[in-house]
């Protein structure tokens, strides 16, 4: 066998081996490529409101939703329910990434009346419940002698683009609202305008300004319109019956101050 046909063969194996060493790193990279391209679509798939089903068949990638609760409860502990499971024990609470159907929100406080509503999550949508209001579930009314019965806020009345209608409907920029099933002496806004507060022959309910839920504030049977004002942003109830004021403490509130106090008390050791 010549020099040259062993050179010739020599150079041929030499070849293969680079060849196959080659064919071994693109398979590599081809690899880690792919891998990191699923990885980073999860990623953003993940940040832009899907969640993505990693089954032995395929990959399924859901369109999710979120609900929100705001309240002016916030840092205090607020048990918050989806579909009647806990889910949080505070204000605000927020929940991404749900499966798109009917949910059932609820809020429950010891003391105070539970605050329930539905809602429908279509994909991508945000559902907002702000602000929620709780309300104590037994409301007491007590002499308030420091308010004298002349006292001008009785008939500062804010019924600003309120309207009752038919004697029972609530309109509100000319538009319904809701219908009530007993009559409505009065309506006028709670400070800050979220909520209206209706007068019946049976007491006080909170209306929420978008018609969604009702809530009772206090039972006072009366056959006409007793005139009230809110103090401290609508916590406390001012009552004149005509022949005394009463006053009534709606709901709890901590502020943020008396919250972070808090907080490091119970931190210290």
């Amino acid at each position: 066998m010549s020099d040259r046909f062993l050179s010739v063969k020599e150079e041929m194996e030499s070849r293969k081996l680079r060849f196959g060493f080659s064919y071994h790193r693109m398979f590599s990279w081809l690899a880690s490529v792919v891998l990191f391209s699923t990885i980073a679509a999860i990623a953003i798939a993940s940040s832009l409101g899907y969640t993505v089903d990693l089954q032995p068949e395929r990959v399924v990638v859901q369109e999710t939703a979120t609900i929100q609760v705001n309240g002016p409860l916030a840092g205090v502990p607020v048990q918050v329910y989806l579909n009647g499971k806990l889910e949080s024990e505070e204000l605000p609470a927020r929940f991404a990434r749900l499966e798109p159907k009917k949910y059932t929100v609820e809020l429950r406080r010891l003391g105070y009346q539970s605050w329930q509503q539905e809602v429908v999550l279509e994909p991508y949508q945000r559902a907002y419940f702000s602000p929620v209001l709780l309300i104590y579930s037994d409301v007491a009314l007590t002499p308030d002698p420091a308010t004298p019965l002349t006292d001008g806020r009785f008939t500062q009345v804010d019924n600003r683009n309120l309207e009752l209608r038919n004697e029972s409907e609530v309109w509100l920029d000319d538009t319904f609202v809701t219908r009530l099933s007993q009559d409505i002496i009065s309506l006028r806004w709670l400070p800050g305008r979220d909520f209206i507060v209706l007068q019946e022959a049976t007491g006080l309910t909170l209306l929420a300004a978008d018609g969604t839920y009702t809530q009772r504030i206090v039972d006072y049977p009366q056959t006409q319109e007793t005139t009230f004002f809110f103090t401290e942003g609508g916590r406390i109830l001012v009552m004149n019956d005509g022949t005394q004021v009463l006053q009534a403490e709606l709901y709890e509130y901590i502020s943020l101050i008396d919250r972070l106090g808090a907080g490091r008390r119970t931190a210290t050791p």
